[in-house]
C-alpha cells in the first residue's frame, strides 16, 4: 500500500507512515487518512473557565466532565448547609467564617477542574500522537 500524502511505499498493517508521519486507516487494500486532529489545550482551559467540567468534555471524557459539574452542583448542599448552621451556632462572624471557607471550597474545586482538564487534553494529544487514535 502507499502513502496518499508522500506517495511512499507503507507497510499494509501500517498506521502510519515512516516516511512523513502521516495517520493512515488500513481498509484492505486501500489507505486513507484519519481526521483526527490534536485538541487545542488554551481552548480547552477557556472552556473550562467557563464551565466546570467543559474542559474534561472537549477532550472527550463526556462523563468525567458531566461529574464534575455534578460534584460542583451537589457540593452546594453542604456548603449552604454548613453556612447556615453556623450563622445560628455562632452568630453573624461565624456565618461571615462559613461564606469564606465555602468560597474557599468552591475556588479550589473549579482551580483543580481546570489543572484536570489541562492534563486530561495533553493525555488526549500524547495518545494521538503516540497510536494515531483517541485514548478513550
Amino acid at each position: 500500500m502507499y502513502c496518499h500524502n508522500c506517495g511512499n511505499a507503507i507497510d499494509d498493517d501500517a498506521n502510519h507512515c515512516k516516511h512523513c508521519g502521516q495517520p493512515v486507516k488500513n481498509y484492505g487494500r486501500y489507505a486513507t487518512f484519519t481526521n483526527l486532529r490534536e485538541k487545542e489545550v488554551g481552548v480547552g482551559l477557556i472552556i473550562a473557565l467557563l464551565v466546570i467540567g467543559g474542559g474534561q468534555m472537549y477532550a472527550g471524557k463526556i462523563a468525567r466532565g458531566f461529574i464534575i459539574l455534578l460534584a460542583w452542583v451537589f457540593l452546594f448542599i453542604p456548603v449552604l448547609a454548613l453556612i447556615i448552621i453556623s450563622d445560628v451556632v455562632a452568630g453573624p462572624y461565624g456565618g461571615a467564617f462559613a461564606v469564606i471557607a465555602a468560597f474557599v471550597i468552591y475556588i479550589g474545586y473549579w482551580v483543580w477542574s481546570i489543572y484536570d482538564a489541562k492534563i486530561t487534553i495533553e493525555r488526549y494529544n500524547e495518545a494521538l500522537r503516540n497510536t494515531g487514535r483517541p485514548p478513550w
